[in-house]
């Protein structure tokens, strides 16, 4: 077996007895998933590689500390949500946490056979629920966020945020009444 078939836990157990290469693919396993979370929250191109090394670090010394109960994609999530996060609060200045004009998305949203008038109403919708997002608490906004724009299902939230599944459920169902009531004002 070749370490690219090797399991994450295989790979982990190979990088804790010293085994610096299992290491080396386990970040090459994860390294694209780890910026596309950074990439998020995160714009400038210099602190996300930053962010990156940073994290490389941080999780190989962490690495004695990973329970194996949990799914490591999960922890690499966790991990770099947490740190994120924490570079964005100390970046506050040029950092606002918030959920940006996905345009890839949008289109999930626009039927194709729309017309020109109905995609601006459409985009004018989208911008209205972006602008409610945002000014969410960063608690409501990290589940809405891991929900719907990262597809996790509700276990893998609670397992990301470290909190009960019930948590998830009342921050999603309190985050998307705020939304509602929010566009209804507008």
């Amino acid at each position: 077996m070749n370490n690219t078939e090797k399991t994450d836990f295989e790979l982990i157990n190979e990088t804790l007895n010293g085994n610096k290469d299992s290491y080396v693919i386990l970040v090459e396993r994860y390294q694209k998933f780890m910026i596309d979370i950074i990439s998020r929250y995160v714009f400038d191109k210099e602190d996300v590689k930053d962010i990156l090394q940073e994290l490389i670090v941080k999780i190989y010394f962490s690495l004695p500390k990973y329970n194996i109960k949990y799914k490591f994609k999960n922890w690499v999530h966790k991990i770099t949500l947490n740190y994120v996060l924490d570079f964005i609060r100390k970046k506050n200045s040029r950092y606002n946490y918030e959920v940006v004009d996905m345009t890839q998305q949008q289109y999930m949203f626009v039927d194709n056979s729309s017309t020109a008038e109905e995609e601006i109403v459409n985009k004018e919708i989208l911008q209205k629920v972006y602008r409610c997002i945002n000014s969410l608490k960063p608690k409501y906004k990290e589940v809405i966020f891991l929900r719907y724009a990262e597809g996790l299902d509700i276990p893998e939230i609670a397992e990301i945020l470290g909190i009960t599944v019930s948590n998830v459920k009342v921050r999603l169902h309190r985050a998307i009444k705020l939304i509602k009531k929010e566009i209804e004002i507008l």
